[in-house]
């Protein structure tokens, strides 16, 4: 869709693609890839994830992977102490684990 902050320098483009494939009543794949762009702003690396779903009864199990640009964290002070600093430091995972569960009423 189309988003803007009602000035024409903010205004950018979100979009998403996705797509199930259903291989039989138990069995499900899904794909999906999403991101963003405004006006002015160089392209960043869209997301995408990849899911197996496999049904348990009610309940559904997805395990797969979602790929794109994650910054974590690494640094390890303690934040609720004033006399550590915080360097902010980060790095940026490509690939980050995905595991979901849902039920079905």
């Amino acid at each position: 869709g189309f988003t803007t902050n009602l000035d024409e320098h903010n205004s950018g483009l979100y979009y998403r693609l996705n797509g199930h494939l259903l291989f039989n009543e138990a069995n499900l794949i899904l794909a999906e890839v999403r991101g963003n762009w405004f006006r002015g702003d160089s392209m960043h690396y869209p997301t995408g994830t990849l899911i197996y779903a496999r049904q348990l009864g009610r309940t559904r199990l997805g395990i797969g992977a979602a790929f794109g640009e994650f910054p974590i964290s690494t640094d390890f002070t303690d934040a609720t102490d004033p006399r550590s600093g915080s360097s902010g430091d980060t790095v940026a995972l490509p690939v980050y684990p995905w595991v979901d569960l849902w039920w079905r009423f």
